[in-house]
């Protein structure tokens, strides 16, 4: 499992850190242990992966379409957002994240690949992962933004 930020462009690699740090803590707020699916999720990746990838959302507008994309209904990961204060920053959304689990991340990554060669084995595994069609814009929405910088 990770935890992916998407976080606004124009932020600074500092912001990029402290923001993804904000959304973490309104996730775990979000999110008590003992709540559910999610929950068991968010704990699992603290206590047993705490990867974070933190990736640039582009504007606001496009964290706005990743905060609904992750509020839609068959999402069954969990998510959080973070907006500054209304005296900060008028309220604004500076991040958006989820923990996602390695099929996602895994088959993101292959189809990231597709320009490099790719040994048969992989191609076959990568085949064999089953994805609803949220979990496909999932992967697109993941693919489509690169690390922070």
């Amino acid at each position: 499992m990770r935890f992916y930020t998407f976080t606004n462009m124009y932020l600074s690699s500092l912001q990029v850190g402290l923001q993804s740090a904000h959304c973490l803590g309104e996730m775990f707020l979000k999110y008590p242990q003992q709540s559910g699916n999610r929950a068991d999720m968010l704990y699992d990746w603290a206590h047993n992966h705490k990867t974070m990838i933190l990736l640039n959302g582009g504007y606001s507008s496009d964290l706005q379409a990743l905060d609904t994309l992750f509020h839609h209904g068959d999402n069954i990961y969990p998510h959080s957002s973070f907006c500054e204060s209304g005296e900060a920053l008028s309220g604004a959304l500076t991040c958006v994240g989820v923990i996602l689990p390695e099929k996602i991340y895994t088959r993101t990554e292959w189809a990231m690949e597709l320009t490099r060669p790719v040994p048969d084995h992989a191609i076959v595994q990568a085949l064999e992962i089953e994805l609803s069609p949220f979990e496909i814009q999932i992967c697109q929405a993941l693919s489509n933004h690169g690390l922070a910088r």
